[in-house]
Formats: structure tokens, C-alpha cells, sequence
């Protein structure tokens, strides 16, 4: 009985610590909707904030994760990613675990969908400005050559003298 009750408290303790991490990842869905709209605006401002932002969650998760490694480690449990312990559970307990491991496939393709649109978003802008500062060089060699023209006189080869 206390060996099924210790065994209840180390699948709780760890269903806690994933409960936590899903809600660390949903919260990152918002703030890569912000860096988002920020990299369209360009608003380096907003976009640097999302970025600490991003950077402090991503500290929270890695440090959760490592707990819930430990929980796993300290208790004799190996195991590979989340549907490998799922299997090693009882039926009843199974659910609950796929269930989280569901929500946590629907955040994680949220957050990769919001993740690609901010690169494809950045490489755009990125485009452009290389595009747009080529084209101004270019404006401004042949500017500049204009300048020389027009400070040189013309040279005197071909002048006839009358």
C-alpha cells in the first residue's frame, strides 16, 4: 500500500511539474504574436522586449525541465520523451498524461508556426534593407560621379581651336 501510495506521489509530482511547462509554452504564444506584430511595425523597442521576455521563459522551462528529469532519475524511471512513460503507466493513468501530451503537440505547433513567421518575417525586412541600402549606394556612386563631372572641366583633346 505505501509503495502504490509513494508510486501515486512521484506520477503526481511530475504531472504537476508538465502541467507547469505546458503553461510556461502557452505563454509563449503571445509573446511571439508580439515580436511578430513588433518585426512588422519595426519597433525595435517592443521587439527587444519580447525577446527578454522570450529569453526569461525560456530559463523557466529549461529549469522545470531539469526538475522534472530529476523527479524521473531519483525514482528509478528511464524513459525517453513523454509517450515512452505514458507506456510504462497503468491504464487509468494513461489519459490524463495523453491528454497533456496533446495539449502540448498543439502548443508546440503554435509555437513553431509563430516562430517561422517571425523568421520569414525578419528575412524579409532583412531583404529590403540590404536592397534598399544597395540601391542607395548605387544612387550615390553615380551621384558621386556626376559631382566629378561637373567639378572637372572637360578635357581639352578634342577642343579646336579656331
Amino acid at each position: 500500500m505505501q509503495e502504490a501510495l509513494a508510486y501515486n506521489d512521484i506520477i503526481d509530482s511530475f504531472y504537476r511539474k508538465l502541467v507547469d511547462l505546458l503553461r510556461l509554452h502557452k505563454s509563449i504564444v503571445p509573446v511571439l504574436k508580439d515580436e511578430l506584430n513588433s518585426i512588422i511595425s519595426a519597433d525595435t523597442g517592443a521587439l527587444d522586449e519580447c525577446l527578454r521576455e522570450l529569453q526569461a521563459l525560456t530559463l523557466q522551462i529549461r529549469a522545470l525541465e531539469k526538475e522534472s528529469e530529476e523527479i524521473l532519475l531519483a525514482n528509478g524511471i528511464s524513459t525517453v520523451n513523454l509517450s515512452d512513460f505514458c507506456r510504462q503507466l497503468p491504464a487509468k493513468e494513461q489519459t490524463r498524461f495523453l491528454s497533456l501530451k496533446d495539449q502540448f503537440a498543439g502548443c508546440v505547433r503554435e509555437i513553431t508556426f509563430y516562430k517561422d513567421k517571425c523568421a520569414v518575417m525578419l528575412k524579409t525586412k532583412l531583404f529590403r534593407l540590404e536592397k534598399k541600402q544597395s540601391g542607395a549606394a548605387q544612387n550615390e556612386n553615380t551621384d558621386s560621379k556626376e559631382l566629378v563631372d561637373e567639378a572637372t572641366p572637360p578635357s581639352k583633346a578634342f577642343e579646336v581651336t579656331v
